[in-house]
């Protein structure tokens, strides 16, 4: 916990970027033995450009699965006047988070379409892993806790639409979507959305069911981050599938209403 402690004190300070240029560093090994996962190795920096050309300044954003903060450090440095709302369900999270953003509103809860109590899985060995899955990698140390669940539609007020959200939660992308019908059908957001078919399977669902719920719901189109980025043509159903087989394509997508 302390090195986690570290790593969110450092988000947005002058060590940020050394850090993160130390980080791409330690990759290089397995880049250079790996060069067909290419486009997966360059998700972190192509999130960051998707993140800085979709939010405006003044515009309202949503963090779903917030973690250390890096994304809502973004958030906040794009559109300083924003009312933004982050959701974290650990409960040392959602406290190093309050303290660090005064002025965002921190949720303590998973998100899901019933409001209730779940079991939640912390995964004290990689943190980032913990889901509502009740297994995790082998050989990984695992605690299990009681946390609360809402939707997200009750976590934000109409009164404060959202122009931009991050999804990040291990498997529970389609219970969040659903979870979030006035926020997608009326405020219109720009998503940026992790999806992978191993953590979503571990909880019941497919992959078609997100991509479903996003182009048939809620008339949005998918993008690969470079796409986005470049206004290329949105992905089908069949490509979408397809780029989460080895050599990997993506495991983070942006979702924009058509």
């Amino acid at each position: 916990m302390i090195s986690e402690w570290v790593k969110h004190r450092v988000i947005g300070s002058p060590l940020h970027r050394p850090a993160e240029f130390m980080r791409h560093l330690s990759t290089l090994p397995r880049r250079l033995r790996n060069p067909e996962l290419r486009d997966i190795f360059l998700e972190g920096p192509r999130s960051r450009e998707v993140i800085t050309k979709a939010i405006a300044p003044g515009m309202n954003c949503l963090d779903v699965g917030c973690h250390l903060g890096s994304v809502l450090c973004q958030m906040v440095r794009c559109s300083p006047q924003g009312k933004h709302t982050a959701i974290e369900p650990l409960p040392y999270k959602a406290e190093w988070l309050r303290n660090r953003y005064p002025n965002v509103t921190i949720i303590e809860a998973a998100v899901s379409e019933q409001e209730g109590e779940v079991e939640f899985t912390w995964n004290k060995s990689r943190p980032g892993f913990s889901s509502l899955a009740s297994e995790g990698p082998a050989g990984d140390e695992l605690e299990r806790l009681q946390v609360r669940t809402r939707p997200l539609d009750e976590m934000v007020p109409p009164s404060q639409p959202i122009g931009f959200m991050k999804i990040d939660v291990e498997g529970a992308e389609l219970m969040a979507f659903r979870s979030a019908r006035r926020i997608m059908t009326e405020d219109r957001p720009t998503v940026l959305f992790e999806c992978a078919r191993r953590s979503t399977n571990a909880l019941g669902f497919e992959v078609d069911q997100v991509f479903e719920v996003l182009t048939g719901d809620y008339d949005y189109s998918v993008m690969y981050l470079h796409e986005y980025l470049s206004s290329v043509k949105p992905l089908d159903l069949e490509a979408f599938k397809q780029s989460m087989f080895y050599p990997f394509k993506a495991f983070n997508f942006v979702a924009v209403a058509n």
